[in-house]
């Protein structure tokens, strides 16, 4: 669904893989398509949260649904996939890794009413113990703007 930049046209010299600059990284980074593995990691805490089970889909389904167990797959499996190419002096771990999701409208809307139930229940994942879920909400509904817009 969302177009990527693509990085510059040089190569790296071990790897063969092109090399991303920092202007490029900072524009993708920003995209609403582009999650990081970290954001991805906490959302699919979220979709497996015993207090939340079913919750992304309460408004189309009681429990957990087909898009509730889709919607784990997609998540793992995007995180299974080649990362966005980092920036020549980029530092930090995996959890820094981007990755391009596409979910359709509903798969989308189903994980915003999740994120802003958990938030209402003030839940937190592993990652987020200190700062609770601030930004979830506000992420998910710009992705879900994004994706509505293309539709």
């Amino acid at each position: 669904m969302n177009a990527l930049p693509k990085a510059n046209s040089r190569f790296s010299q071990t790897s063969g893989v092109p090399e991303m600059d920092w202007p490029q990284y900072k524009i993708l980074a920003d995209t609403p398509g582009v999650w990081s593995r970290w954001m991805l990691e906490q959302t699919l805490e979220l979709l497996q949260h015993p207090q939340l089970a079913g919750a992304a889909d309460a408004k189309l389904n009681a429990g957990r649904s087909e898009v509730h167990q889709r919607l784990v797959v997609q998540l793992q499996r995007c995180m299974t996939q080649t990362p966005v190419p980092k920036p020549t002096g980029f530092k930090g771990g995996s959890s820094l890794d981007m990755f391009s999701l596409s979910l359709t409208p509903t798969e989308a809307r189903a994980v915003l009413a999740l994120v802003q139930q958990a938030t209402d229940l003030e839940v937190i994942t592993s990652g987020t113990t200190k700062r609770g879920l601030g930004g979830f909400v506000a992420a998910w509904q710009e992705y879900l703007g994004s994706i509505d817009q293309q539709s």
